[in-house]
């Protein structure tokens, strides 16, 4: 018993001296929650100097860096960028502090393939991102292609970048079939139903209800697994274009239903207003 006890303590020790210490993480949130922001920074920043683990050392001066930009003190989360012990992790976190053209003109050559496979799919989005709102679509595209065939990112980072590149192809580019395969891509990234997650299905049923494809997008939306739990907003978006789809395919009473769904979860009165004209609408057509 003594020495697994032992065994434990070790390992704990080891733990906190080699990953995150969810211990700091939870006391620094609670600091900036009661908006002291400075004492959060502070812990966050000793931590990340007493790590000797590069991606670490990231995450705690990321942490600071959200700190500071809620305590809207854009000096510091810079000041704090530059405290990244390794360059590209480094660049990565300055990056994500840039403006469009700051972004473009720092990084326009750079080779991201030769940065730690983790992050190397961001700085792509990062960078398509700034092209994007500086209207250099095509530019934009190429680098959302990249961050999608580039291994590394997190499900976010791959899922935004379908997303966004699915409606540059939609809006932009008046390319309906680029768009949906962007849209179908967003949804095979997870599983879990994130805004980008969400916002790729609603624009998908769209676009197959006006090809008059909209069986197809019953399809889609049948197989998904919406959390009962889910915020309310999500709730009410998900069930309104539900009923979309199921009344242009022709099934109105399971777009009614669909539809009651959401006038209870929703909260406006002007929403609810919108959702029950929909109904008295569809009311009619099912006399």
């Amino acid at each position: 018993m003594i020495k697994v006890i032992v065994t434990v303590i070790v390992l704990s020790g080891m733990y906190s001296m080699y990953g995150i210490n969810w211990g700091i993480y939870q006391n620094a949130q609670n600091l900036a929650k009661e908006k002291r922001f400075d004492e959060a920074i502070a812990l966050y920043e000793k931590a990340a100097a007493e790590t000797n683990d590069e991606k670490d050392n990231a995450q705690y001066l990321q942490w600071a860096v959200n700190v500071a930009q809620s305590a809207k003190n854009p000096e510091k989360a810079r000041e704090l960028a530059d405290k990244v012990k390794n360059a590209e992790r480094r660049s990565m976190m300055q990056m994500r502090l840039m403006k469009p053209k700051e972004v473009i003109n720092t990084f326009k050559d750079t080779d991201f393939l030769q940065w730690p496979e983790d992050i190397r799919a961001e700085p792509y989005r990062t960078r398509g991102r700034a092209y994007e709102q500086m209207k250099k679509y095509q530019e934009a595209l190429a680098d959302y292609r990249k961050a999608l065939e580039t291994p590394g990112g997190g499900v976010s980072v791959k899922g935004w970048t379908a997303h966004d590149a699915g409606m540059i192809y939609l809006i932009q580019m008046k390319d309906e079939a680029e768009a949906e395969k962007m849209f179908r891509q967003a949804l095979t990234v997870s599983p879990a139903f994130y805004a980008w997650r969400s916002q790729s299905l609603i624009k998908l049923g769209e676009l197959l209800v006006k090809q008059k494809r909209a069986e197809e997008a019953v399809k889609i939306y049948s197989e998904q697994n919406f959390p009962k739990d889910g915020s309310p907003i999500w709730i009410v978006a998900w069930a309104r274009a539900y009923a979309q789809v199921l009344s242009a395919a022709g099934d109105n009473v399971k777009a009614m239903e669909q539809l009651e769904i959401a006038l209870k979860s929703a909260s406006g009165e002007n929403q609810k207003k919108e959702i029950q004209k929909s109904i008295d609408a569809l009311s009619d057509k099912l006399l």
